[in-house]
């Protein structure tokens, strides 16, 4: 009895440093999220060209400016993207693993009797008959 509480207790370990994985990555995707928030909003204020001030002499500085904004962006969704496979990939093995090993770990404790010694092939009743 006492290995299968060990088991189980091994077990919930493993599922609780994947909730705090998991939880970790939704910290990162909310911080994610927030900084490409505020590159949109960036990018508002770029294409107004009476915001540059003294720098509206300077050739270029709106385009090149907007183009590093949409490069951060797209490394920042691509980012995203990372951070949601992962959690796609980790939650349902989660879910998976306790279930399974759950019950696994149920039959661990139950005797087996092997399929051969109470499955009797019809045949073989017949003709003993």
């Amino acid at each position: 009895m006492d290995s299968i509480v060990k088991k189980y207790q091994q077990r919930f370990q493993k599922i609780r440093e994947e909730m705090n994985r998991w939880e970790e990555l939704q910290s990162q995707l909310i911080s994610q999220f927030s900084n490409a928030s505020s590159i949109i909003k960036r990018l508002q204020v770029i294409r107004d060209s009476q915001n540059y001030g003294a720098l509206r002499c300077v050739e270029g500085i709106e385009s090149v400016l907007l183009a590093k904004q949409m490069d951060s962006l797209q490394i920042i969704f691509v980012s995203i993207k990372k951070s949601r496979d992962c959690e796609g990939t980790l939650i349902p093995a989660a879910g998976i693993r306790c279930g399974y090993s759950g019950t696994r770990i149920g039959e661990e404790g139950r005797v087996r009797v092997p399929f051969s010694a109470v499955f009797v092939p019809r045949r073989k009743m017949l003709m003993d008959e």
